[in-house]
């Protein structure tokens, strides 16, 4: 239970969500048996975690109170699966938020002659209709699964909601196993034939088939189970390293059609050491304010490095939607929003961040400690020369008229004062004055600096 918890505080929406206590607006109270009770106590609980001056270790036998009312299973403290209570502790907190008050009637609704796409928007509305929270919007994806007559090759598609994704460890007779290796084998063709043989609709008869499986729909937080442990849960486990990468998750491959929403970085992870009849399960969280690692093991919360996260005991996996991440990705490209020179910017833009002490790497990197300054830190270009857009993807290189200190711009012809120029808004300057500019500050501290480019 610890483990998992530790998991969703470092869930920043959701850790928001309940410090600035929304979850209450959402609280569906119309049911006799939805008291709001677990939901409650759950925000209660991220709240100390969150705000708490004290030292001490949390203590959450009340949360744990409401979770055994809701799930009976998890009574006592035997060791209990922690992809199974992840699933009842976020289908509890969902039907506690549910904006629906009032689930329509289920429709019998003909949708196959849909195109997929328009097909699977369908159902997913039909979704949101009965079940719509705070919960869904953060870990509801939807699943298509393919199914291909192989006699007449008939395809029908279904599709439905997941809210995580339970991953078969792959085999390999050399080399490590990849987490890209068990998606693969997740989402491979089947043959379905003997007993599992379906009735295909076109030829009104049991025919062997094949079964396929893609994403529709991504979550904003994709939830990976690992499954290390049999069936039976109780006989044998796999002890298989999986690698699994830190940034950059790029599941593209696996859609169903063309996505730009499918890289993920991980931002925490379940580890299960230990046999299937005793073991100990720890977190490995990433803090969504500082993005720095740590280790929860019950009471004892440690830093660590990001290199030690990965290992054999890694069981369930969350990542978050890089659009949606707050770490900032390295690049060198100078468009990157999250990375700003210092040398770039102009002396009062500095002093306009609202950032009391700014972080700033040994190269000079910026990093806004509030991600609405970006837009304040970088300046507006006026009326870019083709030129000049162009040069935008020369990674990092400036065009020889850049270092020109003429005062005259090679490209406009305009002909600027240098030593004025830094005393001018520089939303009135030209092309080359903007440049040169920033390059007469630079030389005056002794370097050359080059244009703002967004």
């Amino acid at each position: 239970m610890n483990s998992i918890l530790q998991c969703l505080s470092n869930t920043h929406n959701l850790r928001d969500y309940c410090l600035h206590n929304s979850h209450r607006r959402d609280l569906n109270k119309n049911s006799r048996t939805n008291t709001g009770a677990l939901m409650e106590e759950f925000a209660k609980l991220l709240q100390t975690m969150w705000t708490s001056s004290s030292s001490e270790a949390v203590g959450p036998s009340e949360f744990k109170t409401q979770i055994q009312r809701y799930a009976p299973r998890f009574v006592g403290y035997n060791q209990q699966d922690a992809q199974e209570f992840l699933r009842f502790l976020l289908d509890g907190l969902h039907n506690e938020v549910n904006r629906v008050t009032v689930r329509p009637r289920g429709s019998s609704e003909d949708l196959d002659h849909l195109p997929d796409r328009e097909k699977g928007d369908r159902m997913w509305s039909k979704y949101l209709e009965r079940e719509d929270s705070k919960i869904v919007d953060l870990f509801v994806g939807q699943l298509k699964s393919s199914l291909t007559c192989s006699t007449c090759g008939y395809c029908s598609t279904v599709f439905d909601p997941f809210w995580d994704l339970s991953l078969p460890i792959a085999k390999k007779g050399y080399g490590e196993v990849s987490l890209m290796d068990c998606m693969s084998l997740f989402t491979k063709e089947d043959v379905l034939e003997g007993d599992e043989k379906p009735t295909c609709y076109r030829c009104k008869a049991r025919r062997r088939c094949t079964k396929k499986f893609t994403v529709q729909k991504f979550p904003k937080i994709l939830v990976l189970h690992l499954k290390r442990f049999s069936e039976a849960r109780r006989t044998s486990k796999l002890s298989t390293f999986v690698n699994f990468p830190m940034e950059k998750l790029d599941l593209r491959e696996f859609a169903s059609e063309n996505s730009i929403n499918a890289v993920y970085n991980l931002y925490a992870v379940s580890n299960h050491s230990g046999t299937t009849m005793g073991g100990h399960y720890t977190a490995y969280c990433r803090n969504p304010t500082s993005g720095e690692w740590y280790t929860f093991n019950d009471s004892r919360v440690t830093p660590m490095s990001s290199s030690q996260v990965r290992s054999s005991d890694a069981y369930v996996l969350f990542y978050e939607l890089a659009s949606s991440s707050r770490m900032p990705i390295r690049t060198n490209h100078i468009h990157n929003r999250e990375r700003l020179l210092l040398p770039q910017l102009h002396p009062q833009q500095r002093e306009a961040t609202t950032s009391p002490t700014p972080s700033t790497t040994e190269r000079g990197y910026y990093f806004p400690n509030s991600i609405h300054n970006r837009e304040r830190l970088l300046l507006p270009l006026p009326q870019l020369h083709p030129q000049q857009r162009e040069a935008t993807s020369t990674a990092g290189r400036p065009p020889s008229d850049y270092g020109n200190t003429t005062g005259i711009c090679h490209i406009c012809c305009c002909r600027s004062n240098p030593a004025l120029l830094t005393s001018l808004p520089l939303s009135s300057l030209c092309c080359l004055s903007l440049s040169l500019s920033l390059s007469a500050l630079g030389e005056q501290g002794g370097q050359r600096s080059w244009p703002v480019r967004v």
